[in-house]
């Protein structure tokens, strides 16, 4: 079973081949962390935050 870090590294690869997707910025810590977020625009303009937080 993969990290929630390492599946959300691998949403992002993804992502950037998904015509139209953009990715604002990737996966990174807000702040001190632990958790992790990215924002993304999907094609159709609309602004998206993924988050993972380690168990």
């Amino acid at each position: 079973m993969e990290s929630d870090d390492t599946a959300l590294d691998k949403m992002a690869e993804r992502i950037s081949t998904w015509p139209g997707a953009k990715i604002e910025f990737a996966p990174e810590l807000p702040g001190n962390g632990p958790k992790k977020h990215m924002m993304v625009f999907e094609p159709g303009g609309i602004r998206l935050e993924f988050d993972s937080t380690p168990n």
